[in-house]
């Protein structure tokens, strides 16, 4: 599929890890489309999203999945990361937290919707941050 999996941004704080994914789309559309996979299936809109219509590069997909696999293989194995306990990661039951940034004109029927679908399906908590960004806030 060619993604990563690595967050924009982790932020440590009292012992608690965030985990910050802004989500890359565009307009109206794009939160609509991937919030309609989400209802009609789950599972590959947590695992793929929705494949790009032109770019390749430009799949809308919000690596949740990805991120909670690596912070458990952190967590579960902080004995071979001795920098963890640097930047603040100390304890293996440390709270993570799912943070998606998005643009203040996302609809948030669909966020809701996504957050729940995140939530029930990797057992994670997620967070909405709505801040000011470009795209379009039409189509």
């Amino acid at each position: 599929m060619g993604t990563f999996g690595k967050p924009d941004n982790i932020v440590i704080e009292g012992g608690r890890i965030t985990i910050v994914e802004e989500a890359k789309m565009w307009s109206k559309r794009d939160f609509k489309d991937l919030a309609d996979l989400a209802k009609i299936d789950r599972d590959q809109f947590i695992k793929e999203g929705l494949p790009p219509k032109t770019d390749k590069r430009q799949r809308r997909y919000i690596q949740f999945m990805k991120h909670k696999k690596a912070v458990e293989y952190l967590l579960e194995n902080l004995g071979k990361f001795p920098d963890a306990r640097k930047y603040g990661i100390t304890r293996a039951d440390s709270e993570v937290v799912y943070m998606l940034k998005v643009p203040k004109w996302a609809p948030d029927e669909e966020l809701k919707l996504m957050r729940t679908v995140f939530e029930e399906e990797l057992n994670i908590k997620v967070e909405i941050r709505k801040i000011e960004w470009g795209g379009k806030r039409n189509g």
